[in-house]
């Protein structure tokens, strides 16, 4: 998830980066500026003694505690610069979709969490075996209905609307929020596409592509916001 306006600074550079890639990738940010320092200390690292900063995160479905908290005008949106432009509308976030096989397949590092990388509520458990993805990750909290936020076009059958916890899910927000980490950067060939709220940035984003060498799918689909 990233604001749309940042395609054309991974289109320069060809890949998307971490928070801790040198040189820096300057980008715009709608995130906590809190939560990413927390990220990045010694109680968050990874099995490979590496902080979760050294890392290009995604989530395993678009709806998310983070999609609805910049849905609700709770994040700022800070340029390169680290300018406030003010609060970030989820309209102008557009969401990169992976195929996690692709990643592996082009011999990527990655780690995959059970639950968000900097929750307080739990450590998580990390694993790099997709033959354990299925266990690692509470599936069923994805998987129960009501269903919405498909993407026919890749064949990804969506995910259960609500994320938040409650008495019977008290830790869904947490488990809904699990992280599959990519080390360093995250090339652009392995993207399946591109998803969008609103047609007009698809036209962007398609011009942008047209002035480059890298030909990503770009989808307009409500479905995946809130």
């Amino acid at each position: 998830m990233t604001y749309f306006q940042n395609i054309p600074i991974f289109l320069r550079d060809g890949f998307v980066g971490s928070k801790n890639h040198m040189p820096l990738q300057r980008c715009f940010q709608t995130s906590y500026a809190n939560i990413v320092q927390r990220r990045n200390s010694t109680d968050f690292f990874t099995p490979c003694n590496s902080s979760v900063n050294d890392f290009v995160p995604f989530y395993f479905s678009p709806l998310t505690k983070m999609a609805y908290t910049i849905h609700a005008g709770n994040v700022h949106l800070v340029n390169p610069n680290g300018l406030d432009l003010g609060i970030a509308n989820m309209q102008d976030l557009v969401f990169l979709v992976c195929d996690v096989t692709k990643i592996a397949a082009n011999n990527l590092h990655f780690w995959f969490s059970d639950v968000a990388c900097n929750t307080l509520s739990q450590i998580p458990k990390y694993d790099n075996d997709l033959n354990n993805l299925d266990a690692h990750v509470d599936w069923h909290v994805f998987d129960e209905q009501p269903i919405r936020a498909s993407i026919p076009q890749i064949g990804y059958p969506g995910v259960c609307q609500w994320q938040h916890d409650t008495d019977s899910r008290p830790n869904r927000a947490s488990k809904r929020m699990a992280e599959f980490l990519v080390k360093d950067v995250l090339p652009l060939e392995v993207l399946e596409c591109i998803v969008v709220k609103r047609d007009e940035i698809k036209i962007q984003i398609e011009n942008w592509l047209s002035e480059s060498d890298i030909n990503i799918p770009v989808y307009t689909n409500t479905g995946c916001y809130y």
